[in-house]
């Protein structure tokens, strides 16, 4: 049974990385991340300057139709703390508080009464985790900077930070939310001492306690994820700088330690990116080459070279240096790597194979959410980089897998709800329907007749190769028969797909796709399950081009029923693969017919006939 931990294998040995032994630390380290840090905050201040509207005195904010102005929420406040930092443009500094702090709803009877409008266009509150973000850059201003705001503005700085509180209480995130939860916890901490409130305090304090122990139990909810594993661990990090947090600091150091070692171990140093499945990692992020966690890794190792961003502010304000011996796993890689590890709260196996030249991760039994990220493959080899990721539309699936070193053969899971349900979800009850319909968002949406699963392949730089089946892609839309499969070349990586159904590969922009699609049935509900199989391997002594090319062609995929699940078998020459798709409920909204939820009781039955069972996990 994999542990909720972390487990990881470095050149064929297997260890547990212990996350509460390791204290070393050296006097130099504190003047290397300071300077580290004004790298940064100088970046953040050259970011910024070019898109700094001088007459809204914000930073503009162009993602239409929805944030298209003045952006009061995140980067006009982190830019604020850089110049103050920096000692940069001074009067821009009080000039952006002024107009963030004139935008906070001060409607006592209002539901979002101390929050703030993300852009300074909006009329009212939309997203509550505005106030997360905007208190600790009040508070850095406050603390460090007040001089430079004026005793009047300071005051009323004051005021809002006061009437923030309300508006920290009342979104109440749940725990398995990292990022905000941990957010909600240093801001009512920083507000609280600000303005001396004990019970603001102890409240922060029982909530830390809340995540602490959940996140004990069950490991890091919001995994592996380049942007949002950035902002917990700053938030960890802002607690480490309050004197009314001293009491859990050392819980503190100890998760700090462990995120840390997440993110280091994932990092595969030849394509500069963080491997394996990840829990949020939106398609807007998925281009880009540099995340936060690489700012954080800057910081903490001196590489890789950071990009100018707004954003890093935020990471440049702790102190905070991690064990060597955890910095040391994001570089000195003895390869092959294997990490292995479990997110019991999501019901998800993770598993990851590294190379000096390729990444493949893997996650199985479920799905995060909406961004998820199931499969990724990084390759840099030869001057040729690439990235692969398993998508769907809508992106609501649930993955199941089986990684043997550069092989995963799994499917995907889609859930329909009932058909005749389906015009009625989350409508009113009516006199045939007493009660209201709603379903999680693991099914696909209502009004979808046809589901898309996508192999996303980005090519950075270079020129990869694709072959179907015998022949070259010329980059013309190709509908793959059921014995084709996909091969690409990528320097001297080389990657291979099998998989069922209609298939098409088409080019895009930045590389190509494979689609499959799977039309959503019209008379009845349930699920259907889109089975495949990829392969990662090196060109070398063992293995040509065209060799791989003909064991990917060899290889088979099926699926048969076998109890209460389906089973997926592949093969690619002798190595046989399997994995499980259960059919029975996972979440009590898949339940009917007085089944119960799957793992949670192994059986029951009534005793007036002990044979008639209720439920049997089988």
């Amino acid at each position: 049974m994999v542990k909720p931990g972390l487990t990881t294998c470095i050149g064929m040995k297997w260890f547990e990385l212990n996350t509460e032994s390791q204290t070393e630390h050296t006097e130099m380290t504190s003047d290397v991340i300071a300077e580290r840090n004004q790298m940064l905050l100088a970046g953040a201040v050259r970011a910024g300057a070019s898109r700094y509207d001088v007459e809204r005195g914000l930073i503009y904010y162009h993602a239409p139709p929805a944030r298209d102005g003045g952006h009061v929420a995140q980067e006009s406040l982190d830019y604020a703390v850089a110049l103050a930092e920096t000692r940069t443009d001074l009067d821009r500094v009080p000039r952006i508080v002024e107009e963030t702090l004139r935008t906070q709803d001060q409607e006592p009877h209002s539901l979002t009464f101390g929050n703030f409008p993300w852009m300074d266009n909006w009329s009212r509150v939309l997203d509550p985790n505005a106030v997360s973000f905007m208190v600790p850059c009040y508070y850095r201003l406050l603390r460090y900077h007040e001089s430079l705001l004026g005793n009047e503005l300071a005051m009323r700085l004051r005021d809002g930070l006061g009437r923030s509180a309300h508006a920290l209480l009342a979104h109440r995130a749940q725990w398995a939310y990292g990022n905000i939860f941990l957010l909600n916890i240093l801001a009512k901490l920083q507000v609280a001492h600000v303005l001396d409130d004990p019970r603001l305090q102890q409240i922060a304090i029982w909530d830390f306690e809340e995540w602490f122990a959940h996140t004990s139990r069950f490991g890091i909810v919001e995994f592996n994820s380049p942007v949002y594993s950035a902002v917990q661990i700053i938030a960890l990090e802002g607690l480490l700088e309050l004197p009314n947090a001293s009491a859990i600091h050392q819980q503190v150091r100890a998760a700090l330690s462990m995120y840390y070692t997440e993110a280091f171990v994932h990092f595969h140093p030849a394509s500069e990116q963080f491997a394996g499945a990840k829990s949020r990692h939106a398609p807007a992020f998925r281009l880009q080459c540099r995340h936060l966690l690489h700012a954080l890794l800057f910081r903490q190792t001196g590489q890789p070279q950071p990009l100018d961003s707004i954003d890093h502010a935020g990471l440049a304000l702790s102190g905070y240096s991690v064990e060597k011996s955890v910095c040391r796993l994001a570089f000195e890689k003895h390869w092959p790597v294997v990490v292995q590890q479990s997110s019991p709260h999501n019901g998800l196996t993770r598993r990851t194979w590294m190379t000096a030249q390729y990444a493949l991760g893997s996650m199985s039994g479920g799905r995060y959410g909406r961004d998820d990220v199931p499969i990724e493959i990084l390759s840099e080899s030869a001057g040729v980089a690439c990235r692969m990721f398993l998508e769907g539309e809508p992106h609501r699936f649930d993955t199941y897998a089986e990684q043997d070193g550069g092989v995963v053969v799994g499917a995907v899971r889609w859930r329909f709800s009932p058909a005749s349900l389906r015009d009625k979800r989350g409508g009113p009850a009516t006199e045939s329907l007493p009660f209201r319909v709603g379903f999680a968002d693991d099914y696909v949406p209502a009004d979808v007749r046809e589901v898309v699963l996508t192999l996303r392949f980005i090519v950075e730089h270079g020129e990869a190769a694709v072959r179907v089946g015998e022949t070259n892609w010329m980059r013309g839309p190709h509908e793959l028969s059921g014995r084709e499969a996909v091969c690409v070349r990528a320097g001297d990586v080389l990657i291979g797909y099998r998989g069922q159904g209609s298939q098409i590969v088409r080019a895009t922009e930045h590389g190509f796709n494979i689609e499959a699609t799977l039309a959503v049935p019209e008379t009845k509900s349930g699920q259907d399950v889109q089975p495949f199989m990829l392969c990662v391997s090196e060109i070398g002594k063992s293995e040509s081009e065209n060799d791989f090319f003909e064991r990917m062609q060899r290889a088979e995929l099926c699926k048969s029923e076998t109890g209460y699940s389906l089973r997926i078998d592949g093969r690619l020459d002798a190595n046989m693969m399997s994995v499980h798709v259960p059919e029975s409920p996972v979440t009590l909204m898949q339940c009917d017919d007085h089944k119960l939820v799957a793992g949670r009781l192994t059986h029951a039955r009534t005793t007036q006939n002990p044979a008639d069972a209720i439920w049997e996990d089988r």
